[in-house]
């Protein structure tokens, strides 16, 4: 695959994880479905689940993720692509635990949505980016 084709996969896929958090990952008992963003301090006291940093750190993750690809696109540099990378395991990290606390029976949470769904995916997709190597010189 060419290099330019994985910048693109990861740029994608930082959209992806951008649009994720505004989409619902869970829908709650006595609540209904609930977004990544009801899950931060803003919602505090408005649902029955601890707040979450996370769909925060999503919002960073997905930007910088974005943000690379674009440089990645124009400029190749490797400190572009470690950044990348460091934020990109961040948001592959937060899908899976998307997906970990959905066994919580504390959390009363009766499905995960399609949303934490598209979160997997984008962080997918801003893996494989990174996976492609360097052409031999």
């Amino acid at each position: 695959m060419d290099r330019k084709v994985a910048w693109i996969l990861g740029l994608i896929g930082g959209v992806l994880v951008l649009a994720s958090i505004f989409l619902p990952w869970y829908k709650v008992t006595g609540v209904g479905d609930v977004t990544g963003w009801d899950l931060t301090k803003t919602a505090k006291g408005l649902i029955p689940m601890p707040e979450m940093v996370a769909p925060e750190l999503l919002l960073g993750a997905g930007i910088i993720i974005i943000l690379t690809c674009l440089v990645l696109l124009w400029k190749p540099q490797e400190v572009v692509e470690a950044l990348m990378g460091t934020f990109t395991v961040l948001a592959a990290a937060s899908a899976v635990g998307v997906f970990i606390l959905e066994n919580a029976p504390v959390l009363h949470i009766q499905d995960v949505c399609y949303g934490a769904y598209v979160l997997l995916i984008g962080a997918i997709l801003a893996l494989i980016s990174l996976l492609v190597k360097k052409p031999e010189k």
